[in-house]
């Protein structure tokens, strides 16, 4: 019979799986042009739902050094940006239009990437799968990068199906693996 603390942090990961799982669906939909215009607050949950668990995750190693503070704190402010700037702003009908948008959103998503990759923002307190943290934060760091330097002179479909691409190919594994997590700790 699994321990009330193992249950607490399977629901952890179920609860990322299950975040992930609609931000995938979102892109998906977007794909075959079925526009939500509430995907950028699904996707802000999600970065405040990972930002939360990690601060969590930190909280309960007892740790107190400011790096590992970081990696949540950002994934909570940018999550919040997303949740609270994007819904209200004149351009919330459509993707990342502007440079502005585009270059805000690219920045966020590159440096959570970095402070993955950097092992300050934690996939897991003890990876299952060996450098994990190397493959997702690198695919956060090459979709923030994409979405930065795509030039929005260039057809906006084509640029809605390269940056939902590379989402894909990164939520797609983490969710696969969130849920994954949470049935090895069961």
């Amino acid at each position: 019979m699994a321990s009330n603390k193992s249950k607490k942090t399977a629901l952890r990961y179920l609860i990322r799986g299950i975040m992930g799982s609609i931000v995938a669906v979102t892109l998906i939909r977007q794909l075959f042009y079925l526009k939500l215009s509430n995907f950028w607050i699904y996707l802000g949950f999600y970065f405040i739902a990972n930002g939360v668990l990690s601060l969590k995750e930190v909280r309960s190693a007892r740790t107190t050094r400011m790096g590992s503070l970081l990696g949540p704190l950002v994934s909570i402010g940018g999550g919040l940006v997303m949740v609270v700037a994007y819904p209200f702003s004149a351009y919330a009908a459509t993707l990342v239009p502007t440079e502005a948008g585009k270059i805000t959103f690219g920045t966020i998503v590159s440096v959570v990437g970095l402070l993955e990759v950097m092992g300050k923002v934690r996939v897991t307190a003890e990876p299952i799968v060996k450098h994990i943290h190397l493959v997702f934060g690198g695919i956060e760091i090459l979709l923030g990068s994409v979405l930065i330097a795509f030039p929005l002179t260039w057809e906006t479909r084509l640029f809605e199906l390269v940056w939902i691409t590379i989402a894909l190919l990164w939520i797609v594994p983490v969710t696969c693996y969130m849920y994954f997590i949470a049935y090895r700790v069961k």
